[in-house]
C-alpha cells in the first residue's frame, strides 16, 4: 500500500463481503504527530490508497487508531476507534461509515461513555449488550 514512511501499522482489515476493499489503521508515532498516522483504504490490493483520516471530524491531532471494522454484513459499513489516553484526553471516539469511509458519525460520545473506547469488542458490549 505504499505508506513507506510509516513506522506502525496497528491494524490490517479486509473486508469480509468483499476481499477487495481493505482499511488499513496506521498509527506512525504513537507519542506525536506523524504524515502517514490515520486510516486508510484501497480496492486494487494496494497499488493506491486513500486517506480517509479528514472525514473523521473532531479527531484531536495526534491521536491514533487502534481498531478499524470492516462490517461482515455490508460492504460499505466501517467501524473505527481512535483514542488519545496518552494524552490525558479519555473521550470516546468511535466512528462509524456507511458509504466506504467518504463520511463518518462519531456514534458514541462523552454522554454515553465514561472514559475512552479502547477496542471495537468493548465498543460493541457498550452499543448493545445483546
Amino acid at each position: 500500500m505504499g505508506l513507506e514512511k510509516t513506522r506502525y501499522i496497528h491494524r490490517v482489515i479486509i473486508s469480509p463481503e468483499n476481499s477487495d476493499i481493505v482499511y488499513v489503521g496506521v498509527i506512525g508515532s504513537p507519542w506525536g504527530p506523524h504524515p502517514e498516522k490515520g486510516v486508510y483504504k484501497t480496492t486494487d490490493g494496494g497499488e493506491t490508497r486513500n486517506n480517509l483520516s479528514k472525514a473523521l471530524k473532531g479527531v484531536p491531532e495526534g491521536s491514533w487508531i487502534p481498531q478499524v471494522h470492516a462490517s461482515k454484513y455490508r460492504a460499505e459499513e466501517a467501524f473505527v476507534v481512535v483514542n488519545n489516553y496518552r494524552r490525558n484526553d479519555y473521550s470516546a471516539y468511535l466512528y462509524h461509515t456507511l458509504n466506504f469511509g467518504k463520511t463518518w458519525e462519531r456514534i458514541v460520545d462523552d454522554s454515553r461513555v465514561w472514559g475512552y473506547v479502547l477496542s471495537w469488542s468493548l465498543s460493541r458490549i457498550l452499543l448493545n449488550p445483546n
